[in-house]
């Protein structure tokens, strides 16, 4: 039977949560595949700029948020 590791920080690591998968026509047993939990996804630190998805925008994403960063420097520069 066929096993298919997941891998774990870049090395194949057998599973204790396996599902069998069998042949579609013969039914036997063909394949065996580890799995494993999500856990948790990690974002890193969290972002300074948020980007409202509520509000529609148009144009490059990127001008965008290049535009509102302008803006953050503009109100820090006259805050001091």
């Amino acid at each position: 039977m066929l096993h298919i590791p997941l891998l774990r920080h870049g090395r194949p690591y057998r599973s204790l949560d396996v599902v069998r998968v069998s042949h579609y026509r013969t039914l036997d047993p063909f394949v065996e595949i580890s799995q494993a939990n999500a856990g948790r996804l990690n974002t890193g630190p969290i972002a300074t700029n948020h980007i409202p998805l509520d509000q529609p925008y148009e144009g490059n994403l990127f001008d965008y948020l290049y535009a509102r960063r302008a803006f953050q420097r503009a109100r820090e520069a006259m805050a001091s």
